[in-house]
């Protein structure tokens, strides 16, 4: 049996009583594996005392096998890149974001000295400022989903489109947007609407 299901399409059948020391039995159970793995030695005892048998569950062979150490080294230096990406990709969309408001504190000072109040200045800059995060988010997504179908291969239990992962990134990358808005945002309100109109 294969962690990636390449053995789907062969063929078992039953070995010889003399071959069956070369390969391991599988028992197949609805209860608590080690449940059945300590009920399972008296029984092998019982049946012959010089016989040496070791259990083990399907997951602790599989965990031995060179292709998951491969594709634990693969999901480790993967996650590595992963967080560099995701902690630049913070980077770049709050400094981004942020200097986008400030280039607008000249118009800040316009709106304050015309009339408008606090809060509507507040709410149109953190709704321009995440708009363009969203509408990255939204594209995003759908790259991450279309290229996450070529790495099914490395994926073993994991689904091909994870929710919570997508959900959690983008939820991180909007609450980033939403900071580096507001932030500025408060501090050109801050201002004096003539000193904001001066602001270069």
């Amino acid at each position: 049996m294969t962690l990636d299901g390449s053995d789907a399409e062969q063929v078992y059948l039953p070995l010889p009583e003399d071959r069956l020391q070369d390969y391991p039995m599988l028992v197949r159970t609805l209860t608590d594996p080690r449940l059945v793995m300590r009920a399972m030695e008296p029984v092998i005892s019982a049946v012959d005392p010089a016989l040496m048998a070791l259990t083990s569950t399907l997951q602790e062979m599989l965990r031995q096998t060179n292709a998951f150490l491969i594709a634990s080294i693969s999901a480790a230096i993967a996650s590595t890149i992963g967080l560099f990406g995701l902690l630049l990709a913070s980077m770049g969309i709050y400094a981004t974001v942020s200097y986008l408001v400030v280039l607008r504190t000249h118009e800040v000072g316009i709106r304050m000295a015309i009339g408008a109040s606090r809060r509507d200045i507040l709410a149109l800059m953190m709704r321009q400022g995440t708009r363009p995060v969203l509408a990255g988010l939204a594209a995003g997504t759908v790259l991450a989903a279309g290229a996450s179908q070529f790495l099914r291969g490395v994926l073993y239990g994991v689904g091909t489109v994870d929710v919570i992962s997508f959900a959690g990134a983008s939820l991180l990358f909007l609450a980033i947007a939403l900071a580096a808005s507001w932030l500025p945002s408060r501090r050109a309100m801050r201002l004096d609407p003539l000193v904001a109109l001066r602001y270069e």
